[in-house]
């Protein structure tokens, strides 16, 4: 068996397993060790009738399909004293880490708070003993929603006094699963808040926040870079404007709600989503407006490289902007090498490990089924779309070729990604492909400029509202083909 067939084996059926036990009862997951020893004893199988294609073809995938489900079994957080879910119902005093960046929106704020010290046993709440090594009884994280001011920072040092909530669904959207991909199982809205200053915390706590905080001066500058150029977008643009860029470059969920909706229903939302969708496109893009500027594959390849590196960077580096920078440069490379075909099973063999690590990707991360499916449809469908544009640009202008080719690898995209973006947002966008079709072309442009203008900007603020004029006026095109082709007569289907 080829090896190719064997990745494709082992991949598709480890997610497979992990599907599937996804959907099994819990009680059935405290069975995670006999599917290793199924897993174990499937390959033993597999190995002694290896001569045999057919035979070592059933039982490599019935092997790592169990495997999958062993993973997942594993995974699932077992409830005890020592994780802050375990107090889920209760009003609790805790003392917790900002381990993220703030994502501040309208009039509240979300912040991530690791565990340092969960107090309060007078209602109800027993708090373990400390442990021996410096770590503290209780352990996990809290997604936390308080008001927008004061602002907190990533790094503080606070407590907080609220009831524990388990995530509910929002909306038909299965929050809970969302959260939990995070390592985050519990929730906590408006608690009242107080910063404490680190010199004044126990020397206990003080070890553990110091021990939590290892890296803090690398994601503190990247925080700090990133609320400059925040910043310098707002010197240089006014609203929605400001705010479509900001999350177009900088990940910043500050799109109003309204322009939001129009960009949902005229199926022109991956362009401003943050994906391994989004990062492919646009490097793809990018790929060929460089070829079409005169670089060859090799140079193109190299510009693109710390592009990825930088742009993965700029947005804080999250779990989900790395799987997305991972995907990116997995396209660049099967441009590079001319060759999109070659590249699946690559592609699977990086989901797996992805999966590995974090099996609830699969089940709960858009961004990660985005990143998988629109990497996917590249690779099957771009050579198609590819050679149907192919006569509308022979024996014309380069422009009119890399127009073309900008198109058909975002349309080969869009086709595997749209059930995803259909069953998240319960609604399917009719005219999707028209919109697409006249908003397409402007992104390339739109992230070119954008950097320029950011660029000039930090070195002339005073010339801000100038630079942003190209950044801007193409922005404001995007916004009218939104809410225009949202405005459409059966514009989408909402079900």
């Amino acid at each position: 068996m080829k090896r190719r067939i064997v990745i494709f084996i082992a991949g598709w059926a480890f997610a497979g397993g992990i599907v599937i036990a996804s959907f099994l009862p819990k009680n059935l997951m405290f069975l995670g060790l006999y599917y290793f020893i199924t897993t174990i004893i499937f390959l033993i199988i597999a190995a002694w009738f290896w001569h045999k294609k057919n035979v070592r073809a059933i039982f490599l995938w019935a092997a790592f399909l169990f495997f999958g489900g062993w993973r997942f079994a594993i995974s699932l957080p077992i409830d005890s004293p020592d994780k802050i879910f375990h107090y889920n119902g209760n009003k609790v005093e805790l003392t917790g880490l900002v381990s993220a960046e703030p994502i501040t929106k309208g009039r509240s704020q979300k912040l991530e708070i690791q565990s340092l010290e969960l107090e309060n046993p007078l209602l109800g709440v027993v708090v373990p003993p400390r442990r021996d090594r410096g770590g503290l009884g209780v352990e996990g994280r809290v997604l936390v929603i308080a008001s927008a001011y004061p602002p907190y920072n990533y790094g503080d040092v606070l407590k907080i006094i609220c009831k524990l909530e388990r995530p509910q669904q929002l909306d038909g959207f299965d929050y809970e699963k969302y959260l939990a991909a995070q390592g985050i199982y519990s929730t906590c809205s408006f608690p009242k808040i107080s910063i404490l200053k680190k010199e004044s915390l126990p020397p206990e706590i003080l070890n553990k926040e110091k021990s939590l905080t290892r890296f803090n001066w690398l994601w503190g500058g990247i925080y700090k870079i990133r609320a400059k150029l925040s910043a310098t977008i707002d010197n240089g643009l006014a609203e929605p404007e400001a705010g479509l860029l900001k999350a177009f470059i900088l990940n910043d969920p500050t799109v109003p709600d309204d322009l939001n909706l129009s960009f949902r229903q005229s199926g022109l939302s991956h362009i401003v989503a943050i994906s391994g969708s989004h990062i492919s496109e646009l490097i793809g893009i990018a790929f060929f407006f460089l070829l079409f500027l005169g670089l060859n594959r090799r140079h193109a390849f190299w510009f693109c490289v710390p592009l990825i590196l930088f742009y993965v960077t700029m947005v804080g580096a999250p779990a989900s902007a790395t799987r997305a920078g991972i995907m990116g440069f997995l396209v660049l490379l099967a441009m590079y090498l001319g060759r999109l075909s070659r590249l699946d099973y690559i592609l699977v063999l990086s989901g797996a490990v992805m999966l590995l690590f974090n099996p609830m990707l699969i089940i709960a991360d858009a961004g990660f089924q985005l990143s998988f499916l629109a990497v996917l449809g590249m690779i099957y469908l771009y050579s198609i779309f590819d050679n149907f544009f192919s006569r509308f640009y022979e024996d014309r202008p380069k422009i009119i070729k890399a127009l073309c080719q900008m198109i058909a690898l975002t349309i080969a995209a869009q086709i595997f990604t749209a059930p995803i973006l259909i069953f998240g947002f319960h609604q399917i966008s009719l005219v999707a492909p028209l919109a697409n079709l006249f908003a397409l072309w402007a992104a390339p442009f739109i992230m070119i400029t954008a950097l320029i203008a950011m660029g000039l900007s930090l070195i002339f603020p005073a010339a801000a509202i100038i630079f942003f004029i190209p950044a801007g006026f193409l922005e404001k095109y995007l916004i009218l083909v939104a809410q225009i082709s949202a405005q459409l007569p059966f514009a989408y289907w909402k079900f």
